[in-house]
């Protein structure tokens, strides 16, 4: 099983029919997924946890990526379970005017068989108002023993020196830095194409983040020490 965490800013107006629809709708895609989790709004943010089989979770992903009814997506959490932690789908929206206490029990009763940072974040969500103050908790070691490392979307460069996009990640031992090459990029995105220039491998890697930054997390395995860079080649995307 798959289990994401994510939170992102609403561009959606008012706080009332719009947010039903997109429950509705998102109770109808996440049962036929076979997706379940929990989706918090108050009209600003979103925060939602999802999970279900690799091969349901990811579409469902890809779904939430290009819905232009939020922004500044942010994924807090991308790992494998063994086993289903929240069971079903809900969907709680937070009105204007409404106490914080009201949605504390709730969210504590759905949450109650969820891992320790899940419930971390949406009480850190609750308390603050804003995804922006939500912060990582301490990394839970996930199914193969390898730390999860925290990555922030949109945080990455062109290394000129080095040739290729470097991009960062936060671990129990602080910073890991990455880079991955435009040799992997196009096999990634097109393996036809082989030589991407500056731009396209930006332009590139912008499109592919998350699916980059799961591979960094799964190459992180074969790296006894933290080096201070760590590069991911062509044969590290193979089979994505």
């Amino acid at each position: 099983m798959r289990q994401i965490l994510y939170v992102s800013t609403s561009t959606v107006p008012g706080d009332g029919a719009d947010l039903t629809r997109i429950l509705n709708q998102s109770r109808h895609n996440n049962a036929l997924d076979g997706v379940t989790g929990l989706l918090f709004s108050d009209g600003k943010c979103f925060i939602q946890v999802l999970e279900g089989s690799r091969v349901s979770v990811e579409p469902c992903l890809q779904r939430i990526m290009k819905d232009d009814r939020h922004h500044s997506i942010e994924i807090l959490m991308d790992r494998i379970i063994p086993n289903r932690e929240i069971g079903v789908w809900n969907m709680l929206h937070r009105r204007k005017n409404d106490p914080v206490e009201m949605y504390k029990a709730h969210i504590d009763r759905l949450l109650s068989h969820a891992c320790d940072q899940v419930r971390v974040h949406f009480k850190s969500f609750l308390a603050t108002g804003s995804h922006a103050n939500v912060r990582p908790a301490t990394p839970d070691p996930i199914a193969n023993g390898i730390p999860l490392l925290t990555f922030v979307s949109g945080r990455f460069h062109w290394d000129e020196i080095r040739n290729g996009v470097v991009f960062e990640a936060s671990g129990p031992g602080g910073p890991i830095k990455y880079l991955i090459t435009p040799a992997a990029i196009a096999e990634l995105t097109n393996a036809s194409e082989i030589n991407l220039d500056t731009q396209q491998c930006m332009d590139r890697f912008k499109k592919f983040e998350h699916q980059i930054h799961r591979i960094a997390q799964r190459e992180r395995q074969a790296f006894k020490t933290n080096l201070p860079l760590i590069v991911i080649r062509a044969d590290d995307v193979r089979g994505e």
